[in-house]
């Protein structure tokens, strides 16, 4: 199991690097689109961005910047730009989702034909990755199980991030193991941060682990039974994000150790 972190796109990435080397972190998931990490500005560093992940040890997997889902198809640029840039910096695996939290309000029959609107977007971005020798991930955000399944259905070719805090969020119970039974051999990265359930964006908190009420263990457990022991990102964004990091990889380091699988 390697475990990185990701940035936050309103710190300076150098000043993000620096911090994440410092711990020790295996990876990297570089965020792009906003603030400070724009992708303009990220390319006029790439260079000087490179050569700081080289010397604290830290790989890169890539992740663009969600947008609205009815945004997606004027983004195609802006994604495949994101695409070629995570190349230029070795990734082989990057993650894209659109925020479609902001239409759960809206009747299902609306959800879905929002996540199926995607694909033409989706296709482009397959292609480009293809392209790359690069593997695209979609991210859960909230949406039901079966609006993932039948949008994974029409791309065989798009792997699964497994979000587990998104999971927890507009659902009585956490749904990891539910996309788990679904998708997991489609499964390629983990994003792991807590949170204490609800609805919506608000209560997307990106607490530690153990902050909320997550109960990993058996996620984990359900993790090591379709396979995986890969890449499990931190999206810690707490004002202690450092201290709160170490803390993190320290539980799940624990935690991966005891768990086994089940079916």
């Amino acid at each position: 199991m390697q475990i990185g972190a990701s940035n936050i796109q309103s710190i300076p990435l150098v000043n993000e690097i620096e911090m994440l080397g410092n711990l020790e972190l295996d990876f990297l998931e570089l965020y792009v689109g906003r603030s400070e990490t724009t992708l303009d500005q990220v390319e006029r560093e790439r260079e000087r961005i490179a050569d700081m992940l080289a010397l604290k040890g830290l790989e890169v997997v890539g992740h663009v910047t969600n947008y609205p889902a009815q945004e997606w198809n004027y983004r195609v640029d802006l994604l495949t730009g994101c695409l070629d840039l995570f190349a230029e910096l070795g990734a082989k695996l990057a993650t894209i989702h659109p925020r479609v939290e902001e239409i759960e309000v809206a009747p299902l029959q609306k959800k879905v034909d929002n996540m199926m609107a995607l694909q033409e977007t989706l296709d482009v971005c397959l292609n480009r990755a293809e392209e790359h020798g690069m593997m695209l991930c979609f991210e859960n955000t909230s949406e039901p199980v079966e609006d993932l399944v039948r949008l994974f259905n029409n791309l065989p070719g798009l792997g699964l991030t497994l979000d587990v805090g998104h999971a927890n969020l507009n659902t009585e119970e956490n749904k990891s193991l539910a996309i788990l039974d679904s998708l997991g051999s489609r499964l390629r990265h983990v994003h792991c941060h807590d949170n204490r359930g609800g609805i919506g964006q608000t209560s997307d908190l990106h607490l530690p682990i153990g902050a909320g009420d997550i109960a990993f263990e058996p996620i984990f457990g359900k993790l090591r039974s379709v396979g995986y022991d890969d890449r499990m990102s931190l999206e810690i964004l707490t004002d202690d994000r450092k201290m709160d990091l170490d803390f993190s990889r320290g539980i799940i380091q624990e935690m991966w150790k005891k768990s086994a699988p089940f079916d």
